[in-house]
């Protein structure tokens, strides 16, 4: 098992027998054990941790609040247990900041969670693609013209967020949203099945290679 962070410390990685653990198994794990160990009855998580993280919390009694990237920090409250973002843990018995120190030594002797939740958790496929823009006026028509080509390729439900567009099925969400920080869109692919995973990935890669360079 190994686990490392990034250079300034407040991320965390996980792998295990030779493969990485996927972020939101990461988050789980973190639930399970804060759960048990410290104080606290509410998780702020991001849009784009699983709903099926968000479920895995509400049913260990927690209550769950999503907040957009990079402002978890405005849902902290008495009763906050812990916030995540991908790959971000804070733990708020240790401090009101993200702590990939704090979280691998947490996380090194609870070991076990990792497992454990792996087990309770579907098997999720994933992956973020990011649409790299000279010019972020267009990014709009970008998330536009992927909505709509998924829309009349698969069967699907269209959500409009504070932080972006979803577009979603039983088994499957496409979240796309501006990037607040680089001149981005962002665009968060997750499944259930590997099959419409891949599918999913193909359509919206096909949509966006028109747009890579402008």
């Amino acid at each position: 098992k190994r686990q490392g962070q990034d250079g300034d410390g407040d991320r965390v990685a996980v792998g295990m027998m030779g493969r990485h653990i996927i972020e939101d198994y990461v988050t789980a794990a973190f639930i399970k054990i804060c759960s048990e160990k410290f104080s606290g009855s509410k998780v702020i998580m991001s849009p784009n941790i699983s709903p099926h993280v968000y479920e895995y919390a509400k049913s260990l009694g927690l209550r769950t609040e999503m907040r957009p990237l990079g402002y978890l920090h405005e849902g902290l409250s008495g009763d906050t247990l812990m916030a995540s973002e991908p790959w971000k843990i804070m733990i708020k018995d240790f401090g009101l900041w993200f702590d990939g120190i704090m979280s691998a030594a947490v996380l090194s002797v609870n070991i076990s969670a990792i497992e454990s939740v792996i087990n309770h958790l579907p098997k999720l496929y994933k992956t973020t693609i990011n649409i790299k823009l000279k010019d972020m006026s267009l990014a709009g028509k970008i998330i536009e013209n992927v909505v709509n080509t998924l829309k009349c390729s698969i069967k699907s439900h269209l959500k409009k967020e504070p932080w972006g567009i979803r577009v979603f099925s039983e088994n499957w969400w496409v979240l796309m949203r501006p990037s607040g920080t680089e001149p981005k869109v962002r665009v968060y692919i997750e499944s259930t099945s590997k099959e419409l995973f891949e599918r999913l990935t193909k359509i919206i890669r096909g949509v966006i290679d028109k747009w890579s360079t402008i």
